[in-house]
């Protein structure tokens, strides 16, 4: 059985470029894979991820072309002169070159998803989201892989 996921370690590479010479400026990314099981149900398989006590809403099946506006305007994100991450890093070679490599691996889940969806965290969100905010199922025959990402101050 081929569990897909994102390399934690891509989305922490991200996270330093993003936080280097930032103003104000802290970024979460954090992937998280589980082994399908029977009757699966969205909001039980966030709960396996995250715990028990985390409520989610706004459930939705979204196409998969719609991730890459979802990742692109969070990643991308410019803040202003009181928040955000540095222009240098954004426009930097290293970070372009671990967004590719992001985009190759959720290329690659999904190429083999039956299923995209997003929703929200009503409570118990892992990081303090302000600036920008996803949380991503993609569920295929051998694999679910949550993504989510957010940013604060």
């Amino acid at each position: 059985m081929e569990m897909k996921t994102v390399d934690q370690a891509l989305l922490d590479a991200i996270v330093n470029i993003l936080e280097e010479n930032c103003c104000n400026y802290s970024v979460f990314l954090k992937s998280v894979s589980i082994k399908p099981y029977e009757n699966m149900d969205s909001v039980k398989t966030i709960k396996k991820a995250f715990g028990e006590n985390v409520v989610v809403d706004n459930i939705r099946q979204i196409r998969k072309e719609d991730v890459w506006q979802i990742l692109d305007s969070s990643l991308y994100y410019a803040g202003d002169a009181g928040a955000g991450p540095s222009a240098e890093s954004l426009s930097s070679r290293e970070f372009h070159a671990v967004v590719h490599n992001l985009r190759g691996q959720v290329e690659n889940i999904l190429g083999s998803a039956t299923r995209v969806e997003a929703f929200r965290f009503r409570e118990g969100h892992p990081a303090y989201p302000v600036f920008w905010n996803f949380a991503l199922v993609f569920t295929g025959e051998t694999f679910v892989t949550i993504l989510i990402g957010s940013s604060s101050d």
